[in-house]
């Protein structure tokens, strides 16, 4: 049974929120409150999955409900709902919430939302993990990304153009970026993932006040030895940018390339989150992997119990990532007994990433990927991996 609470003052929307999940009361442990002070009495006696609450609310809002229990129930998915179109409050509040809904909301998009995040512990199983995760605040980005967008957004003559390229070197600001934008306070109807055209909807502005004013984004400091976050960035750029090409060469729509772009630069998000959150285990991984015939993802798996595919794809889903791209960076190394032979966008990130480190050595102390043939034969593209391949050797010869 999931554990769940709800956090409004207006005794109607909590009305109604009663009446449309009373069919789930088989599968949901539902409390109603209408307090932020009620939430924290009762979180403190009581186990929570998930709280859901009203951004507006007198004597504690929502927003220092949030910031609450993310400090002192970190392992909690939270929710927030707000009927203010209050463009300060959204951006005040990033971090704080992992999705976002305003008023009047949707209940069968709310009930989904919360199915949806609870489905992702099947992805990820290991509890102390997800919990973790869901008490993380933001994800840090490269001092020097950091440094360049400071700039940019400072300089009279930067161009959405010229933000965007800076944006789509880091994991980070990608992920921030693409889960912002993806809000329904925005009201789109489908979700962007052209990194362009969220930097043009949301404005220079606003970027400018996530980042120079509320200072979501943060500058890494952790240093592991031997592991290179920058090179780790520019691995996830040029896995983009192939997974592209070949989204291309296979016939897919130019509305569609976009998100094989974005899956490719989040694919290995997951190592960032480890890298940042665990860093003397993380060292540990990183030694064992050079100084073994081991695989980063077999070494992640016996050092710590989870790999970056897993913690990725669940940071993703937790954000409302579409879910072909959460399955894609879940299973990207393969050895799934779940696996889609149809899902064009898992087969491509597969093979492009391999093809990568079979092109780039980013260590020379580490073990080169090898072609798993099984793999290849487990997501029928046995027979399209060296067309691919040759597709990319060309376009890097032609460069």
């Amino acid at each position: 049974m999931k554990n769940l609470l709800f956090v409004d003052d207006e005794k109607n929307i909590l009305q109604s929120l009663k009446r449309s999940f009373y069919k789930k009361r088989d599968q949901w442990n539902m409390t109603f409150v209408s307090s932020g002070k009620e939430a924290l009495l009762f979180l403190a006696d009581n186990d929570v999955d998930i709280v859901v609450t009203d951004m507006k609310m007198p004597e504690m809002t929502g927003v220092e409900l949030l910031e609450i229990i993310q400090k002192k129930y970190s392992g909690v998915i939270r929710i927030a709902l707000s009927g203010h179109a209050d463009q300060d409050l959204l951006i005040e509040s990033i971090g704080l919430y992992h999705q976002y809904y305003t008023k009047p909301c949707d209940l069968q998009t709310l009930e989904e939302g919360i199915t949806e995040a609870f489905d992702l512990y099947n992805i990820l199983r290991d509890k102390t993990a997800r919990d973790l995760i869901n008490g993380s605040k933001n994800l840090p980005i490269l001092p020097a990304v950091y440094n360049d967008l400071r700039k940019a957004l400072i300089d009279p003559e930067c161009s959405i153009s010229d933000l965007s390229l800076i944006i789509e070197r880091d994991i980070s600001l990608t992920a921030n970026l693409l889960n912002f934008i993806n809000t329904p306070f925005f009201g789109l109807r489908s979700n962007i993932t052209n990194i362009k055209q969220a930097v043009t909807l949301l404005g220079i502005d606003i970027i400018k006040s996530m980042v120079l004013t509320i200072d979501v984004f943060r500058r890494s400091h952790v240093i592991i030895d031997k592991f290179d976050l920058n090179r780790l960035m520019d691995h996830s750029v040029r896995v983009a940018n192939y997974a592209r090409i070949i989204a291309h060469h296979e016939g897919v729509k130019q509305s569609d390339l976009d998100m094989f772009f974005v899956t490719g630069i989040l694919h290995d998000i997951g190592k960032v989150v480890l890298y940042n959150n665990y860093e003397v285990e993380y060292g540990n991984v990183i030694n064992k992997i050079d100084k073994s015939l081991t695989t980063i993802q077999q070494a992640e798996n016996s050092l710590m119990g989870v790999n970056h595919s897993h913690i990725g794809a669940y940071l993703l889903g937790l954000w409302g990532f579409d879910k072909e791209i959460v399955y894609a960076v879940a299973n990207h190394h393969g050895h799934t007994t779940d696996i889609k032979r149809d899902s064009l966008l898992l087969q491509i990130l597969h093979s492009v990433n391999l093809i990568d480190h079979q092109l780039v050595i980013i260590n020379d102390n580490f073990v080169p990927r090898e072609i798993d043939e099984t793999i290849l034969n487990d997501l029928s593209i046995i027979d399209k991996y060296n067309e691919w391949s040759d597709v990319i050797r060309k376009f890097i010869e032609s460069q």
